[in-house]
């Protein structure tokens, strides 16, 4: 245990996905159900997921330039250009999947389902509630690797406003490329040091946010272990959003007790 001393927020920034609302592999296979329904394939959905996804997640290593230094908390990662949303992406993924799996389907119509389901994700039990009580003296963003079409259905019942929204597809940028956080700083007129980021992914939000020097919160629901090669001292580390409240609570004297 160390007790360490942070700065009071302005304003805190939300991820989304496994963040605010779900994303788990039952719901994408799921979607890959429908699409196999939709047109009769021989295939169960799950090998069609994970033929899919294989090429899915390439897409995800390759859309960032990583500029190494010696020590890797002062790397570069630059979105590469031209910007892919997830839609091109994900399209070129069915068509890679249908080749390699010897399927027919229409693309588009598969895409659609995609995009859909996505935009279809459950709401954690405890974010409305929590939103609601940051609300009341905090200023709340979002800043998500997603596009716009299923992004902003997904947490419409937050209320929280577009403009307040800051989505990859809008931004032209992916995280954990900093210019992404940078940017949305400066349109709000908010320094580094007086945001908070909270996510799930460590190395797209915690990296991320903490190389354009927010201050991160890892929401770390599944116990996952911490990547050492960018290993943040003193890192605040939760497992469901009420404990955000917990310490905001507990910051009126500016101390936190964590774990290491």
């Amino acid at each position: 245990m160390e007790i360490i001393k942070f700065n009071n927020p302005k304003i805190i920034i939300f991820d989304c996905f496994d963040t605010l609302v779900s994303n788990s592999i039952e719901e994408w296979k799921n979607a890959f159900k429908l699409i196999c329904i939709k047109f009769k394939l021989p295939i169960s959905p799950e090998k069609f997921w994970e033929t899919w996804k294989n090429h899915e997640l390439l897409f995800r290593e390759t859309r960032i330039r990583k500029f190494e230094t010696k020590d890797p908390l002062l790397n570069e990662f630059i979105t590469k250009k031209p910007f892919k949303t997830y839609a091109q992406a994900w399209k070129e993924c069915l068509k890679i999947s249908v080749s390699k799996l010897n399927i027919k389907i229409n693309i588009e119509e598969s895409l659609e389902i995609l995009l859909n389901q996505h935009s279809k994700r459950k709401i954690f039990k405890e974010t409305k509630f929590v939103l609601e009580e940051l609300k009341k003296e905090y200023k709340i963003f979002i800043i998500s690797n997603a596009d716009d079409c299923f992004l902003y259905p997904c947490i419409q019942s937050l209320n929280i406003p577009q403009s307040d929204i800051f989505s990859s597809e809008r931004s032209k940028l992916y995280k954990p490329d900093k210019r992404i956080f940078q940017n949305m700083l400066s349109k709000v007129g908010i320094k580094p040091e007086e945001a908070w980021y909270v996510g799930d992914n460590y190395f797209d939000d915690v990296i991320g946010s903490y190389l354009a020097d927010l201050n991160p919160i890892w929401i770390n629901r599944n116990n996952l272990v911490k990547n050492h090669k960018y290993k943040i001292d003193n890192l605040i580390e939760i497992q469901n959003l009420t404990e955000l409240i917990v310490i905001l609570n507990n910051n009126s004297k500016k101390w936190r007790i964590i774990n290491e």
